[in-house]
């Protein structure tokens, strides 16, 4: 059993003015505590006024919300969601046009990410400002490696690849609608692009894995040996894992396919995660 109630008491500051200051508190304690929440039932304040004629303060988008912690039922076997049973929630509702939090229960069943809050793709998650600064400074970096260094330095998030090719798709298709943000988004805000010659790599590179802390110096001509190595086994894993996958009946192959994406979405954080086959037995007979 692990108690969260200090540290929440302590992180949120209650009755809040707006939603959205609430939100950044509530992603800061999820930060610190290694915690996800989701919003399981609200009421929102269309549907509020609707019922009831009232309208609601402009900050408030929900008369009430219930978050439970992701871990409360089943909803896939990826680690980030595993089910425990977990009974930890809180409600919020609008009182006097402000939000107070009415009921709470911080103990949960299980034991936390200690250390890794980027499992949960909540904690990972930019808001719009954020994405729209990123957007207009994207070009500007050398690799990826640069890119999410500097999201993490800048934003506290630790993106992994998938979150990066989301923001590269999303930011092509804001080019191509002629809806791209404008440049002067950096020049507003306190952040710096790192200086151009820290972009460029000579005879040494910084190579930072998915979920890794630490930079590993390598020579660019090992670093190129090794990346074609591995690229090379894992086209050929590719190669046998599709046609394996097309061979199965179409119940079968929606069902193996999900569980390759959450497979895939979990080692993209935790590289170290070991991956068990259940039917190894069954494949030394």
């Amino acid at each position: 059993m692990c108690d969260v109630t200090e540290e929440f008491h302590h992180l949120m500051k209650f009755p809040y003015n707006s939603f959205a200051q609430f939100q950044l508190d509530l992603s800061k304690f999820q930060h610190t505590t290694a915690t996800s929440y989701t919003i399981r039932s609200s009421l929102s304040a269309a549907n509020y006024r609707r019922a009831t004629g009232k309208s609601l303060p402009d900050p408030f988008p929900y008369r009430w919300l219930q978050y439970r912690c992701v871990h409360s039922q089943t909803r896939c076997k990826a680690v980030r969601n595993a089910d425990y049973g977990c009974e930890s929630k809180f409600t919020v509702t609008v009182r006097k046009k402000k939000l107070c939090l009415v009921r709470a229960n911080f103990k949960h069943s299980h034991s936390f990410q200690q250390g890794k809050p980027w499992l949960y793709s909540s904690n990972r998650r930019l808001n719009s400002e954020q994405q729209d600064l990123i957007y207009s400074v994207m070009d500007s970096f050398h690799d990826s490696h640069q890119l999410r260094r500097f999201i993490e330095e800048s934003f506290d998030r630790r993106l992994n690849r998938f979150d990066l090719r989301r923001l590269r798709e999303a930011n092509k298709k804001m080019q191509q609608s002629n809806l791209h943000p404008c440049k002067s988004m950096l020049e507003k805000s306190k952040l710096a692009l790192p200086d151009k010659s820290s972009l460029i790599t000579t005879s040494a590179e910084h190579i930072m894995d998915d979920g890794g802390d630490e930079y590993t110096s390598v020579t660019n001509d090992s670093a190129q040996l090794k990346m074609e190595t591995k690229l090379k086994y894992a086209q050929t894993l590719a190669k046998d894992l599709v046609s394996v996958l097309v061979g199965l009946e179409e119940t079968d192959f929606w069902k193996q396919l999900n569980s390759f994406q959450h497979m895939i979405d979990v080692l993209a954080v935790d590289p170290e995660v070991h991956i068990e086959c259940r039917s190894e037995k069954n494949l030394n007979h």
